[in-house]
């Protein structure tokens, strides 16, 4: 399971919890112990099984809340097994490659949905992902 967290003020995260670690059954991500990796409002007392994020991104900047997405599973060879996620202010569209917990990629991978616009993604039954903005529109992810 892949989890996408605007986070509160700091740091929004991308958590992974695989089905070999129970696919997040019982997980705690950390709220309000930790904000991203860094020590939350009430970092006091936590408990000894907070789940680690896999990416943390900053909220402040030009990037922004985190927008959760989708493994890709679509027709776009290059982008098979890639957590497609993006950032709300800057409107970025990003792939995370991991395997087995550990990130080999993380980057822009090429359409932009506009500042402060991008605010969900869609799949189909084929596996393709879209990309909602805020204005209404539903365009389809496709390869740079």
């Amino acid at each position: 399971m892949w989890v996408a967290d605007a986070g509160r003020s700091q740091f929004g995260e991308i958590d992974y919890l695989p089905a070999s670690k129970g696919g997040g059954a019982g997980a705690n991500l950390g709220w309000p112990f930790k904000e991203g990796k860094e020590p939350g409002p009430s970092p006091s007392g936590a408990p000894s099984s907070l789940e680690t994020p896999i990416a943390v991104s900053p909220t402040t900047g030009s990037d922004c809340p985190i927008i959760g997405g989708f493994v890709y599973r679509g027709s776009v060879t290059e982008l098979q097994g890639v957590y497609i996620y993006g950032d709300f202010c800057s409107g970025t569209i990003k792939g995370l490659l991991q395997r087995k917990g550990i990130v080999l990629d993380d980057k822009a991978i090429g359409p932009q949905a506009g500042a402060k616009s991008l605010v969900a993604f869609a799949e189909d039954n084929q596996g393709e992902l879209y990309f909602v903005t805020a204005g209404g529109s539903v365009q389809r992810l496709v390869a740079a």
